[in-house]
């Protein structure tokens, strides 16, 4: 396999301003298709580059879903990767046909996003435990009044903590300013109280000093969970705030999306197809409905 023509494509991302967390993606969904046809096919090299077409991207989309299980949001990542590859080969000359421009595009149907109730939100905080309880409560906290990600909390640095907002970096390193009501601005202080002396520029960093990583707040937020017997994930925080917010009335779909950091409106869209489901819900409980025989 041509490694070199891969890293290649992937120092243009770079040079082109695409994000860390792109490139990695890009690189995987790449060398995945490298791979494939090779295994399946001949030599992924410069010489063969002009023998892939069509028919065999949508058998690399097959393998992907019979053989690995991706499911449609995952495929669509992939083939983006793919499309991204493709146009940069025919850029610098190295094939002279696209074989993937055809390709229809894939269907993802939104799921409506599952969200805590304040109940449950309650519980989660009441069952932190003891230790770096302080800590970890105000992880949730964040997530629950900022709406932030995983990847976008981890990241955070005691130098984007000013009195009454945060400087979140989210994807693309795109930099958008969150603002903290008093009850989590005062949250954050108690914990700055506590936090390790150490020199980590980090904001959130574990006993010894080092910075949380993912996979330890994932961890964390999951022994929770099962403690409590709430089902659930790392990222229904966010979906929390998000729903909790909009459906307050508090928040319209533009400030939304600016608090989520979507880049696109239509993905904060979905929120409002919660409202919808309660609204039917609200419509089915109707004490009036007794009237109908």
């Amino acid at each position: 396999m041509n490694n070199q023509l891969i890293n290649n494509f992937l120092d243009d991302c770079r040079a082109s301003g695409k994000s860390k967390g792109t490139v990695e993606q890009y690189s995987l969904a790449v060398n995945e298709f490298a791979e494939f046809i090779e295994e399946k096919y001949f030599k992924f090299q410069i010489t063969n580059l002009n023998k892939i077409e069509l028919i065999h991207i949508k058998s690399f989309l097959v393998y992907l879903t019979d053989k690995k299980g991706n499911q449609a949001v995952t495929r669509r990542k992939k083939i983006s990767a793919l499309k991204t590859f493709f146009k940069y080969l025919k850029s610098i000359g190295k094939v002279r046909i696209n074989p993937i421009e055809d390709l229809d595009s894939i269907k993802v149907t939104k799921k409506i996003p599952k969200y805590f109730t304040i109940e449950e939100c309650q519980n989660l905080l009441d069952n932190v435990g003891e230790r770096n309880q302080v800590r970890n409560q105000t992880i949730i906290l964040l997530f629950l009044n900022t709406g932030m990600r995983l990847s976008e909390l981890v990241s955070l640095n005691i130098q984007d903590v000013n009195k009454d907002c945060l400087t979140i970096t989210g994807k693309g390193d795109k930099e958008r300013t969150v603002y903290l009501s008093q009850p989590l601005q005062e949250q954050l202080q108690k914990y700055l109280k506590q936090r390790p002396k150490v020199k980590a520029k980090a904001l959130f960093v574990s006993e010894r000093g080092n910075r949380l990583n993912k996979s330890t707040i994932q961890q964390m937020i999951k022994n929770i969970l099962n403690k409590t017997g709430i089902e659930g994930k790392t990222h229904k925080l966010r979906h929390t705030f998000a729903t909790q917010l909009y459906q307050s009335g508090e928040a319209d779909l533009r400030q939304l999306q600016e608090m989520l950091g979507h880049s696109d409106i239509s993905t904060t869209t979905i929120y409002t197809q919660v409202a919808k489901k309660e609204l039917q819900q609200v419509a089915e409980n109707n004490p009036l409905n007794c009237l109908i025989k």
